[in-house]
């Protein structure tokens, strides 16, 4: 069995053509921008909307812990939760809403199988991200082999951080490694994502040698990693890879910062006020002038470019 938090269908920007993602729950980096903070525990978890509860304190009478309690509005005391989601389950408003469910693999192939004609149709896939999805190897090298049996292209989108041996069991039943890079100094990365990079730099590394489907995807958060010296670094090192098919800038944003609050944690990345459409096309053409026309953006539109650098 593996948690995952989403599948997401008509994904366009994970990989070639329409594709279903697969988000995996739990994940062993905890990026302070992480946009996706429901995937970085390995457990299930609740999200309050509170701005959809409508006190009718059906949660209250449910829930045998005391978790929701309403003295002057609707307060969810987490730590009384033993998730048992009867809340979840009742709450007529949407008002609270599951993070994470256990499937089986099966399931799993049988949910990728049904958009199997969009693939087919436009050169897509399944994409497996989270999280971590490297954490789920086991459950993932059934789920491959059934994708690979069925022909549809499969692609893993991976911080990095993982045993390499058990990686290269999966291997042959991948089209596709997104492998994201997201500091090149060490402490940097300690400190902003809280464990070291050797690890992943090594990964990386080595893949190169024996896969040549990689795509090297960078967060562009400034100014964590936008200075010309990590810009500098992170290309000298890219060079050095013996394989790879090209690199994707992600131009940085706020659109998970209300999931903070929903899941009751404190988002406390404070980032430059600048870190915009020009601060991004400046840090994209920098790339460039290193690594060529095998540096690409994603998400904005690239017409965007001309008129941000003239704002």
């Amino acid at each position: 069995m593996a948690k995952i938090f989403n599948i997401q269908k008509y994904c366009l920007d994970d990989g070639p053509g329409i594709r279903t993602t697969v988000f995996f729950k739990g994940c062993p980096l905890n990026c302070k921008w992480c946009h996706n903070p429901e995937g970085q525990k390995n457990k299930i978890e609740i999200l309050f909307y509170d701005q959809r509860c409508i006190n009718c304190r059906i949660c209250e009478k449910t829930c045998k812990k005391n978790a929701h309690q309403f003295n002057n509005g609707h307060t969810f005391v987490r730590e009384n939760c033993n998730y048992c989601m009867e809340c979840v389950t009742n709450c007529p408003s949407g008002a609270l809403s599951g993070a994470g469910e256990e499937i089986d693999t099966e399931s799993l192939v049988k949910i990728i199988l049904e958009d199997k004609i969009f693939y087919e149709f436009s050169g897509g896939g399944v994409t497996f991200s989270g999280g971590e999805p490297t954490s789920y190897l086991h459950e993932l090298k059934s789920v491959l082999s059934k994708c690979r049996e069925n022909n549809i292209h499969t692609a893993i989108e991976t911080c990095g951080y993982f045993n390499l041996t058990e990686f290269l069991g999966i291997i042959d039943n991948l089209n596709l490694v997104i492998f994201d890079l997201k500091l090149f100094d060490p402490k940097g990365h300690i400190e902003h994502t809280g464990i070291g990079n050797e690890v992943i730099l090594n990964n990386l590394t080595e893949l190169s040698k024996i896969f040549k489907h990689i795509w090297i995807r960078i967060p562009v958060i400034h100014p964590i990693n936008t200075s010309r010296n990590e810009i500098e670094k992170i290309c000298r090192f890219i060079g050095s890879l013996k394989e790879y098919e090209k690199i994707e800038l992600i131009k940085f944003n706020e659109l998970g910062v209300a999931k903070y609050k929903q899941l009751g944690k404190e988002y406390d990345f404070v980032t430059e006020k600048d870190n915009n459409d020009k601060v991004f096309f400046k840090v994209l053409r920098q790339y460039r002038d290193y690594l060529g026309e095998k540096v690409q953006n994603i998400i904005l539109n690239p017409n965007k470019e001309k008129q941000a650098l003239f704002e």
